[in-house]
């Protein structure tokens, strides 16, 4: 069961988190939810012991990014998204402050 980003008045968090993680965590970003399903489906089939987080957007990476807390092992980013597209987003992902690319 993948876990998805929940945003509220109080700002962005992960239902159940809580912590940091103590396990690899592979965060993908895809605006098609079926795709991100079938994707976590996957990697909880190859690893069972990884957390698939999810991010309906640009925008919703950046801000999962930005909570140092739980930092990805890997990231898996949808080249083909509306507002702002894949390519862009791994260009703001490089260029921020502290970088996680």
């Amino acid at each position: 069961m993948p876990i998805h980003l929940i945003r509220t008045d109080r700002g962005v968090h992960f239902p159940n988190l809580g912590a940091k993680l103590s396990c690899m965590i592979v965060l993908h970003v895809d605006d098609d939810p079926d795709d991100s399903a079938l994707f976590c489906e996957a990697v909880k089939e190859a690893a069972p012991s990884y957390t698939c987080l999810v991010a309906d957007s640009a925008a919703s990476a950046l801000e999962i990014l930005s909570d140092r807390q739980n930092i990805p092992d890997y990231i898996f980013l949808d080249i083909n998204m509306p507002g702002m597209d894949g390519w862009e987003t791994l260009a703001n992902m490089k260029s921020s402050p502290d970088p996680v690319i």
